[in-house]
């Protein structure tokens, strides 16, 4: 970075005019799961967002293995056994996102909350809030 900021103040304008050209060009994907790479490029941009919007994302799962998906149902945490019924992380189109305290020490609510990152997820493709589990965005 140079002495008066300008490589990093460059750097924040091309990930802010990446993020806005991506985010007029989504298209909805709703009844259609996202392939991977669409999911991907979709959390990448809400990632963004959030942290453009000064919310600190932790994301705590993405990619499930069978095994673990089903320990996971064993435990009444999941709806989806990981072998008759397969969860959207096992195919990696699913993210859980944690949200971490000012402090950076501890786990809190999103400060637009989760209705509102629901919202903007939806606009990029995603799949609705399940009220059950908030942090789970979904391609």
């Amino acid at each position: 970075m140079s002495r008066n900021g300008r490589v990093a103040g460059k750097g924040a304008l091309l990930l802010v005019s990446w993020f806005l050209f991506f985010s007029f060009c989504s298209k909805s994907h709703w009844g259609d799961p996202m392939k991977r790479h669409e999911f991907t490029a979709a959390l990448g941009k809400l990632l963004v967002d959030m942290i453009l919007k000064g919310e600190r994302p932790l994301l705590d799962w993405v990619k499930r293995s069978h095994e673990e998906q089903a320990r996971l149902f064993e435990q009444g945490l999941s709806k989806c056994d990981g072998v008759n019924k397969l969860s959207r992380h096992q195919r990696a189109c699913a993210a859980d996102i944690l949200f971490l305290n000012e402090a950076g020490n501890g786990i809190c609510e999103p400060i637009k909350g989760w209705g509102y990152w629901h919202d903007r997820w939806e606009q990029f493709g995603g799949k609705p809030m399940i009220d059950w589990d908030k942090g789970h965005f979904e391609g």
